[in-house]
């Protein structure tokens, strides 16, 4: 997000709209459609921040919908992790360095 050194003003209209100026959708990232929060703060200034997004990843609402059926019609398969499956799981992961920061190898 970039800093904005002066005031920016705009004019509210008879319908209570205004539009937001340039550098403050740019210090804000603002797009069209995209939400805004306010939050009034005790001593009467008013915080504008952008609504952060997520889209939902299809694949993950169809597994999480699969899920929710299969539980709902065979909740007598639900069973609770053991101390020696969940050992076998931590194991399966320990000892593992990632450098996040690396870049991913070329595919072909």
């Amino acid at each position: 997000m970039t800093s904005v050194d002066s005031p920016s003003q705009s004019t509210l209209t008879q319908r209570y709209q205004t539009t937001i100026p340039l550098e403050i959708r740019k210090a804000l990232g603002l797009e069209a459609k995209d939400k805004i929060q306010y939050k009034v703060m005790g001593d009467g200034q008013v915080l504008m921040s952008k609504v952060e997004t997520f889209e939902e990843d299809p694949a993950m609402a169809s597994f999480l919908n699969f899920l929710d059926r299969d539980i709902q019609l065979h909740p007598e398969n639900i069973q609770p992790i053991t101390a020696d499956i969940a050992e076998m799981y931590l194991s399966s992961v320990t000892n593992f360095d990632v450098d996040l920061d690396a870049a991913l190898p070329n595919e072909e």
